[in-house]
This record gives structure tokens, C-alpha cells and sequence, in this order.
């Protein structure tokens, strides 16, 4: 990961899969996919997107790029509804088909927001979050204040 930030090259994910794939990647989203962000679908545009570095790893509910891209996926996948802001209830829901691992303040484990789920949580504004299951260098996850 730390290689292909200081290279500025693109993340991808395959596996070296002998058998048919349906037999072992049973669930939705566990097969390891590079995720390219092109203007359109054109042969020319993903050709540009992964020549330019604009891909991302996913893979068993793992994602992995640079630091500008997971920024714009998390904010594209997330939102937010405040619901008390004096006690910092929050409901924080994910758009998207990818889970998300996510931690704060004093907390030992995180919380798992599934794929177009809604979670209620407590969260004071100004409050950084990690997302335990989005790396965006060698054991560094991405993190962000969502509201």
C-alpha cells in the first residue's frame, strides 16, 4: 500500500482462483474486485482512470487506496441525520453495498455498518472516526469527522 501512494499507483485486488469462482465466493461483495473510477465506461476513460491511479482495492470486506479517493467513496457511501445534536445522537446511514467498520473515542471494538442499513449512535460533533476496514497505507486506516 505504502508503495503504490509514494508511486502514485493505482491499488488493485484479484485472487488466483483455479475452481469457479460462484463455489467459493458465495456472498454478495466477498469476491476481491479493483474498483476503477472512470468518467465514463468507455475502453479510453478506464484506461486513463487506472493509468492515473484512480482504483481501489476491495476485497473480504476490505478496502484499500489512497487517502483522496477513500475520502470521496466514504462520503459518497455515508450520511448523516442528526437526531439530537445536544445529546450527539446520530443516525449514520451507509448507501452502499460495500459494510463498513467503524470506531470512536473510547471504544474497543467497532461498530459494523451494514450495506444499506441505517445505525443509531451516540457521537459527539467534531468527533474523528475510523474506519477500521478502510487502509490507506500499510496498517493505517482512514479516519474523518462525519458530522
Amino acid at each position: 500500500m505504502d508503495w503504490c501512494n509514494e508511486y502514485k499507483v493505482g491499488f488493485s485486488a484479484n485472487s488466483d482462483m483455479h475452481p469457479a469462482s460462484g463455489t467459493v465466493y458465495r456472498a454478495k461483495m466477498e469476491r476481491p474486485m479493483t474498483l476503477v473510477f472512470a468518467k465514463d465506461a468507455s475502453e479510453e476513460a478506464i484506461k486513463e482512470a487506472v493509468q492515473s491511479g484512480r482504483t481501489m482495492a476491495y476485497f473480504w470486506n476490505y478496502l484499500a487506496g489512497n487517502e483522496k479517493l477513500m475520502d470521496a467513496m466514504v462520503k459518497q457511501c455515508i450520511s448523516v441525520k442528526v437526531l439530537d445534536a445536544k445529546k450527539g445522537i446520530i443516525e449514520v446511514h451507509n448507501a452502499s453495498d460495500i459494510q463498513f467498520q467503524i470506531k470512536y473515542g473510547q471504544l474497543e471494538y467497532s461498530y459494523i455498518l451494514h450495506p444499506n442499513e441505517a445505525l443509531l449512535v451516540t457521537l459527539k460533533k467534531g468527533t474523528n472516526v475510523e474506519f477500521t476496514n478502510c487502509f490507506i497505507g500499510k496498517f493505517k486506516h482512514y479516519s474523518t469527522k462525519i458530522w
